[in-house]
């Protein structure tokens, strides 16, 4: 039964700060669909744009670069290199 009281206060806890986590795992994995996207290979590595500097391996980019070829489909703007967060319409 004390755990049931742990699990509840602990969701009751988390649904209090939900409108306050934001996580920045879209922001990152956005501006690096937006370079590999958008910039020439050669520049993937040192663009200094936004914060979120591609400095996975090659294969993840180029993973990227597979994934943005299907998100110009999706949303075009999302394939901008930018500095500030990206907001979906």
């Amino acid at each position: 039964m004390t755990a049931l009281y742990w699990l509840v206060g602990a969701s009751l806890f988390k649904a209090l700060l939900w409108r306050v986590y934001k996580s920045t795992d879209f922001d990152v994995h956005r501006n690096w669909l937006a370079i590999t996207h958008s910039l020439p290979m050669s520049e993937w590595y040192y663009d200094s744009t936004s914060e979120w500097t591609l400095d996975y391996p090659p294969f993840f980019a180029y993973f990227e670069w597979l994934l943005s070829q299907i998100a110009q489909f999706i949303d075009p703007n999302m394939l901008k290199v930018q500095q500030e967060a990206f907001e979906s319409s």
